[in-house]
């Protein structure tokens, strides 16, 4: 049936309601602005001379309420714009008390007031999202719905200064057609096969009336407790996302993804399948990558009453705090946040490391509310154990899981149960777990090592990790006099200060801590007679660097402990006064290979026991090889740059070159854009001198030819150097010196 309606005529003959299953009122958010605005400034043009048609609302009838199916943005914007004239006018209208909003209590509560308590245009505040009058409650701010409202009343508020005569009969000049859909179930039902005609529900909007209806099925909760569950879906738990929303004032893909990893996590912890079988399943691959997109068929394979409940409970007890205030230090630094964080129009994935503390925190707000000292020292445990665990695959990840899970029994009493006598089932971490045992023992005998403990610990070289600088005795306990918190101040500063670093690793090889043992396997075009040997050359800011470094600390530390009792003094006479004869004597007197143009990938080893240092670079060629360059050609390269430095048309680098010998190349460039001739330069240890090669990039090849022998034909011949279509010679750094002396000047 259809019958034409103006909106006094609709709330005349009916309780007009906004379903619960309804989206919030969109039409204030910004990205609607100008639309918003076309919109009220159309309907006022409209009610001050002939009128207009707005189509079709879709609802249903029942017990004399009609349920707005399909409409609301338009019916809710008409019942502000009534309301405001009545305010402004100072005419009654008690058919204005017929519109309900059933979304959520706080959106109902507000309507009421709005008809009921007196307010002025100037009392919106846009900016802050209320209404700056007493009756107005500060938490109503945090309702999308509300928000939008204020600020379609600003929008009203700005067109009616242009129409002031409209009066409140004017409305009825604009008319709707009401369309009751019959025949096609209850009203939920009916919302959504209402909006498969392209008015479509935000994927969260989907998600939760799924759930209600999922939950009803199973009847997992009574009637009253599945009413409570949907309220608070819609109200206090949504207030916790509101604080994380998008610039454009969204929190459906973050609580939607908050949700999925939730449930995840608890199906990972509570199946009987092997690591392997989780990560091959269906659940996992679907819920674990792009959550916020994810439909609830997905969901339901994984979700129990028991998850719900213990959902509730995380929300209800995470009240306004902020998780990340109670980190240990160095996990402040890191990306990760509780409540998914968006990225543009997205949300940032969760990664294996993260997805373990999201269980940690939510384990225990499972319990309680977060309560200070406990929450902390339980953060603190967890974070030291993740970040010092290997988690870099998906039965990694699930071995920290179980492990965290474990441990969450006693999450508000950790240090007791750490201190006192207990045996884990899970043994992933051990070392690590070892040492938080150890510390909590020594805090619960003696507390002032606490701080000096947490201290230690904040070094970002240390992140949580004390075990490398402390020695442990026979029975695997640690030597607490043999603990010195300015042991770990001094080599994090050392080991991660940019000042410092070149110094440090300088003074290190003097001091004879040279050799970091690692294994190469295969490596193509590596010399058979090479050792299994490496310097660290990284500073330990990426993840791998720093596990490297507190191995080196940890097998050295008797030594590394002697280098740290020396002044700053005396560790720069280390390099001053270094073994001229030492296999890594020009790693110490150049300090330009430590430079990081050169240090990004290398790899250092003794290409035998007898020859000179060679770096190693690795590559992403398509054999997959190992490209190397030698350190004469590194100190070429820097020798001809602070020689050469401003020559016009003279074009030095270093890198990836043509010989085949798979080395990088000192490559230099002359000529202009039509023509240029390049000769590339690298060290032969097989030879001990350079190989230069002369080739024409642009122009004729036999320019190349007559170039080197109207400059250098003194010293060469064609001969000498034809092969291959290249100039090529063996030749001492004097000779190359001397040609790069003679060829450049013809650039000036």
């Amino acid at each position: 049936m259809r019958t034409r309606y103006q909106i006094e005529k609709l709330l005349s003959e009916y309780i007009v309601e906004i379903p619960s299953i309804q989206r919030d009122y969109a039409f204030g958010r910004r990205e609607a602005k100008e639309k918003r605005e076309l919109f009220v400034k159309t309907l006022f043009e409209k009610m001050s001379c002939s009128g207009i048609h707005l189509d079709f609302l879709y609802g249903k009838e029942i017990n004399n309420r009609f349920i707005l199916l399909d409409g609301q943005q338009r019916i809710t914007t008409l019942w502000l714009i009534a309301t405001y004239i009545s305010k402004r006018r100072k005419e009654g209208a008690v058919w204005l008390n017929n519109f309900y909003y059933a979304t959520r209590t706080s959106s109902r509560e507000f309507c009421q007031a709005l008809i009921e308590n007196d307010w002025q245009p100037e009392d919106i505040d846009i900016d802050n999202h209320r209404l700056k009058v007493k009756w107005f409650y500060n938490s109503w701010k945090y309702d999308p719905t509300i928000s939008g409202m204020i600020a379609t009343l600003d929008t009203i508020t700005r067109v009616f200064e242009d129409y002031s005569a409209v009066t409140l009969s004017d409305l009825n000049k604009v008319s709707f057609s009401f369309l009751d859909v019959e025949e096609l179930g209850q009203p939920e039902e009916l919302y959504l096969k209402m909006n498969s005609r392209g008015v479509a529900l935000t994927p969260f909007e989907n998600f939760k009336v799924a759930l209600l209806s999922y939950c009803k099925e199973n009847k997992w909760f009574d009637e009253r407790e599945l009413s409570e569950f949907s309220r608070k879906l819609d109200t206090v738990w949504a207030d916790v996302f509101w604080e994380y929303r998008s610039e454009n004032f969204q929190i459906d893909e973050a609580y939607l993804a908050f949700i999925i990893r939730f449930l995840l996590n608890e199906w990972i912890i509570k199946t009987d399948k092997t690591a392997k079988e989780v990560e091959e399943s269906k659940e996992y691959k679907v819920l674990s990558s792009q959550d916020f997109k994810v439909t609830f068929s997905a969901v339901k394979e994984v979700m129990t009453k028991k998850s719900l409940v213990k959902l509730g409970s995380v929300l209800d007890n995470l009240q306004n705090k902020k998780v990340s205030d109670f980190f240990p230090d160095f996990a402040k630094e890191l990306e990760f946040s509780f409540i998914p964080n968006y990225h543009q129009s997205d949300i940032n994935p969760i990664t294996q490391v993260n997805r373990v503390i999201f269980l940690a925190i939510s384990n225990y707000l499972s319990k309680s509310t977060i309560e200070e000292v406990a929450f902390k020292q339980w953060m603190r445990i967890s974070w030291n154990i993740v970040n010092n665990a290997d988690i870099n695959s998906v039965p990694s990840m699930i071995g920290a899981l179980k492990l965290i899970n474990e441990l969450s029994d006693y999450s508000d009493t950790i240090y007791d149960y750490l201190s006192g006598s207990f045996t884990l089932q899970s043994d992933f971490a051990s070392n690590q777990v070892i040492e938080e045992i150890q510390k909590c023992r020594q805090i619960k005998k003696n507390p002032l090592y606490e701080s000096l403990i947490l201290e230690a610990e904040s070094k970002k070289l240390f992140s949580g990790r004390l075990r490398d600088l402390i020695h442990i005795d026979d029975e695997n306990q640690f030597v607490w006099e043999d603990f010195h918190v300015e042991h770990y101040e001094k080599l994090n500063s050392l080991t991660l200060s940019e000042d410092s670093q070149e110094i440090f690793r300088r003074s290190l090889l003097a001091f004879g801590l040279n050799n970091y043992p690692m294994n190469a396997g295969k490596i193509k075009n590596r010399p058979n007679t090479a050792p299994q040997e490496y310097l660290l050359l990284e500073s330990p800011t990426s993840r791998d660097a720093r596990s490297n470094w507190l191995k080196l600390i940890s097998e050295n530390k008797t030594k590394l402990k002697e280098y740290l009792q020396l002044s700053q003094n005396q560790i720069n006479s280390l390099v001053d006064r270094f073994d001229q004869n030492s296999l890594y004597s020009p790693l110490i007197k150049y300090p330009i290979l430590f430079h990081k143009k050169y240090m990004k990938s290398y790899k250092i080893f003794n290409k035998d026991f007898n020859s000179k240092v060679q770096l190693l670079i690795e590559t992403n060629d398509r054999i997959q090889a190992y490209r190397y360059s030698n350190i004469e050609t590194i100190l070429l390269t820097e020798e001809v740059k602070t020689q050469y430095p401003d020559v016009e048309n003279l074009n030095i680098g270093f890198g990836k070159g043509q010989n085949e010998y798979r080395q990088d190349n000192l490559v230099l460039g002359f000529g202009n854009k039509e023509q240029m001739t390049s000769f590339e330069i690298h060290y032969s240890d097989e030879t001990n001198n350079y190989i230069i090669r002369m080739f024409q990039e642009k122009g004729e090849s036999r320019d190349a030819l007559e170039f080197w022998n109207n400059k250098i034909s003194d010293k060469f011949s064609e001969e000498d150097f034809k092969e291959d279509g290249y100039y090529k010679s063996y030749r001492s750094k004097e000779d190359v010196l001397d040609i790069i002396d003679k060829l450049i000047p013809v650039t000036h």
